[in-house]
């Protein structure tokens, strides 16, 4: 299969990525017109990616083929991102003495590894917050004593609703600024698909204490942070998160000695075959990954790509912005499904569990007051999302329900793995 469904401002994209080739030759970037520089420069600011481009042209020879003004975005944002990884740095090294402190183990996740070991300057790999992992029975302690220490929690809800059916609890803000985010698991309970606990005890117990500065910080080992990246990228985000999950992939594998047997073991014990293809096929087809043949094909990469590579490589420049507006059911009330499962999940929209209102008002779940929250609820989906919503589907219902479709297309052949 071709990558013809992608632009030819896309795929330049994706070849200035690319950390085995050159950057696209010069005849390349003197047939983009200022329209298409407009297009990459959208591209590059909505998925993160402006540090990396910045950096691929900064080590080539064709700077004087890009516009001006882009070059000089491209460096600001550079500079930016370089000055907020600091930050969160700063704060990953006071989160956690404060957590070893009181004796609360925990698990710095995602970016705050690959920036800082993955990539060959920590301003490379752009961060949105911080991810932390705790165990379970020790997560609201570690939430209150945050709290205790000038941490907000950017919503009313008690942290103890957050275990239902959420993976972490209540977003806090850090006097800095900087949100954290304490995941008491790494996927959704009611997900069809989970890590189960001994398989969590495990990871635990192969995790690595590095240094950040003069503080050890706890993270997974490659095996396992290359897992969770492809469940946190494709059975969690349906790709949303754009060409820099390919970048991760590419140069995690490229800067960190995998071991290919344990990370296959743990994909097919979990029965995680599915929600790993795409991401390494897709970072080996597009980034030339450092990806072993004999991983993709024991992952079924020789196999019925048809039924998943049209829509993983749509899902790939799609706007983030235009997935969030499709979650919470409102893919399945307006856009797929049959009429009764519309219906149904309207219902469950307007009429959710308790503990979804507990999440979001300072109300305990089990208490019967919480039925009295329904109406605020209401009144926050008719003045916040809904209107976004409203507005959105009027101007881009076509490109909307063809989202719809692509994401339902992944979903569906992810779930079919079981």
């Amino acid at each position: 299969m071709s990558d013809m469904t992608l632009s030819e401002v896309q795929r330049l994209i994706l070849a200035a990525l690319g950390s085995d080739r050159a950057f696209p030759a010069a005849g390349d970037l003197a047939r983009l017109q200022p329209v298409d520089w407009a297009e990459l420069s959208r591209l590059a600011a909505m998925h993160r990616l402006e540090p990396m481009l910045y950096e691929r042209l900064r080590r080539s020879d064709l700077a004087e083929h890009v516009p001006q003004a882009l070059r000089e975005r491209l460096q600001t944002a550079h500079r930016k991102h370089a000055l907020r990884n600091l930050n969160i740095y700063r704060e990953l090294v006071t989160v956690t003495r404060l957590l070893d402190a009181e004796n609360i183990p925990s698990i710095a996740l995602k970016g705050a590894f690959l920036a800082r070991f993955a990539y060959a300057e920590p301003g490379l790999r752009p961060m949105r917050d911080l991810d932390l992992l705790l165990r379970p029975e020790q997560a609201v302690q570690a939430f209150e004593l945050l709290k205790a220490h000038g941490y907000r929690p950017l919503f009313d809800g008690a942290p103890e609703a957050y275990f239902a059916d959420r993976k972490h609890l209540p977003p806090l803000a850090g006097p800095g600024g900087i949100s954290i985010e304490l995941h008491h698991r790494l996927t959704y309970p009611r997900s069809h698909l989970a890590f189960q606990d001994d398989f969590v005890e495990a990871l635990w117990a192969r995790s690595l204490l590095l240094k950040v500065g003069s503080t050890s910080i706890r993270f997974l080992c490659p095996e396992d942070m290359l897992l969770h990246l492809c469940v946190h990228a494709t059975m969690e985000h349906l790709l949303n998160l754009g060409p820099l999950m390919l970048v991760d992939v590419a140069l995690l594998v490229q800067r960190q000695t995998i071991d290919w047997p344990r990370f296959f073991d743990s994909v097919a014990s979990g029965g995680w075959r599915r929600c790993a293809l795409p991401l390494l096929y897709l970072a080996r087809r597009h980034l030339g990954a450092g990806i072993p043949d004999k991983v993709i094909q024991a992952l079924g990469g020789g196999v019925g790509d048809a039924a998943w590579l049209d829509a993983a490589e749509y899902l790939l420049f799609s706007d983030p912005e235009d997935h969030k507006l499709l979650d919470f059911d409102v893919q399945d009330v307006l856009y797929t499904g049959s009429l009764s499962k519309r219906f149904a999940a309207l219902a469950g929209t307007l009429f959710p569990p308790r503990t979804t209102i507990a999440r979001h008002f300072p109300i305990r779940a089990e208490s019967p007051v919480a039925y009295l929250y329904y109406p605020r609820r209401w009144y926050r989906m008719a003045t916040g999302k809904l209107p976004s919503l409203l507005k959105a589907h009027s101007g881009r219902k076509r490109s909307l329900q063809a989202l719809a479709a692509q994401r339902d297309a992944l979903s569906g052949w992810l779930k079919a793995e079981r």
